[in-house]
């Protein structure tokens, strides 16, 4: 299940490179998209790519078998 502060994946095939793989935290969502952030990824760590603020991103670009709270 989506809810704030779970982890998604975006999937590792999508074509935007600085996005490819990196976990977003969900900060909202509805039917379709998701708001993520990527300051740290699931384990606490940094991810090294620039996020000023939620991203908008369609449930279809994210790999969600990797939802994980």
């Amino acid at each position: 299940m989506m809810a704030r502060g779970t982890f998604v994946r975006v999937r590792d095939d999508h074509p935007d490179a600085a996005r490819a793989g990196k976990d977003g935290m969900v900060r909202d969502f509805g039917d379709g998209w998701v708001a993520l952030t990527f300051w740290f990824d699931r384990h606490n760590q940094g991810q090294r790519c620039v996020c000023v603020g939620p991203e908008y991103w369609l449930k279809s670009e994210l790999d969600m078998n990797s939802v994980e709270v």
